[in-house]
């Protein structure tokens, strides 16, 4: 069936080419082609043609998936997926000045999307702009506490900012949301014993060893 077909592409779209047979890149290669004419179908939505941007990164294609993801911007320049998208293409390709400029851009279009801090915060970091990246990591943490990660990064931002306490707290918070949240527990044990507070880091470690028994999640 092509549904199934468009699907199974989907999933394989970062699978590398030297690890295909040379049949499976045939058969993975036509039906490619009729992935790719699908989101033609869409061409008019920016939807479409960020999806097709999302396949070609994927595939390592990333002049292709420019053109898509600037296209969905042409056609809708509020599309906020379309700048994260094309802004974490160009922090791969080294362009990270261009992608500050895109998320500031779809800063000002959704001044409360919690992605769009998220990946602007990444990218602070990745500039050396510690205070201002967690000003932006906060920020993403306060409007999406559904994401465990979110808290998570903050956290690590603050951390290596000198600010542990604060971290742990992050931390602590995010936990009570999130009790069965490995990264979280991993986080507060690791960050308990930086500092020393090994009847923490122990407390931590036991609450994960519970979880990872099947015992379910601890709820203090």
């Amino acid at each position: 069936m092509l549904a199934v077909r468009i699907e199974a592409v989907s999933l394989l779209a970062s699978v590398p080419a030297t690890s295909l047979s040379p049949e499976e890149q045939q058969r993975f290669d036509r039906t490619a082609k009729e992935y790719v004419e699908v989101q033609r179908f869409n061409a008019d939505r920016p939807e479409g043609r960020v999806t097709l941007g999302a396949f070609y990164a994927e595939r390592n294609e990333p002049a292709k998936a420019e053109a898509e993801y600037q296209a969905a911007i042409k056609l809708a320049p509020r599309s906020v997926p379309a700048f994260v998208n094309l802004a974490d293409l160009y922090r791969g390709l080294g362009r990270d000045d261009e992608g500050e400029t895109l998320l500031r851009q779809a800063l000002a279009i959704a001044p409360d999307n919690a992605d769009v801090h998220y990946a602007l915060g990444l990218l602070l970091v990745r500039d050396h702009r510690l205070p201002e990246a967690t000003t932006m990591l906060a920020k993403a943490a306060v409007l999406d506490p559904g994401r465990p990660h979110y808290a998570y990064v903050y956290a690590i931002a603050l951390n290596s900012a000198g600010q542990s306490d604060e971290a742990r707290h992050v931390l602590e918070e995010s936990h009570k949301r999130h009790p069965a949240d490995r990264e979280t527990l991993t986080a507060l044990i690791t960050l308990a014993r930086d500092v020393g507070d090994q009847p923490a880091a122990a407390h931590w470690a036991e609450v994960l060893a519970r979880l990872n028994a099947g015992e379910g999640p601890d709820r203090q």
